[in-house]
């Protein structure tokens, strides 16, 4: 059966009206950091031309915190892929747990009708 967009985030138990908010809020961020870094950038430009003496400490940290912001919303999505990912591969090595189990006890309850 082929994933769903919900599906391949782990997001398809969640209340639909929840996941449409917190994925439009994930948008609205994103664009904003975006505008931010794009702004920062021109400002960095327009200060060049302006003075080009000027200290740009100030413009420079501003970059790498928009930067940050806009890197942490881009992996967002992917760290929820894993953890969805993760989370399958141990319930598949938890059930693999159970039936070992549930052989050894079938083989010993053998060995003791022989």
């Amino acid at each position: 059966m082929p994933q769903t967009f919900w599906d391949v985030f782990g997001l398809k138990n969640m209340q639909p009206a929840l996941r449409v908010a917190l994925g439009f809020m994930w948008a609205v961020l994103f664009a904003a950091f975006l505008g931010a870094v794009i702004w920062t950038l021109l400002s960095i430009a327009q200060a060049i031309l302006r003075t080009p003496g000027e200290d740009f400490r100030l413009y420079l940290l501003t970059l790498a915190a928009m930067t940050a912001g806009l890197s942490a919303l881009i992996a967002l999505p992917f760290t929820l892929i894993r953890t969805k990912n993760l989370t399958a591969q141990t319930n598949a090595t938890e059930q693999g747990l159970v039936t070992d189990r549930l052989n050894k006890a079938v083989e010993g309850l053998a060995r003791r009708r022989k």
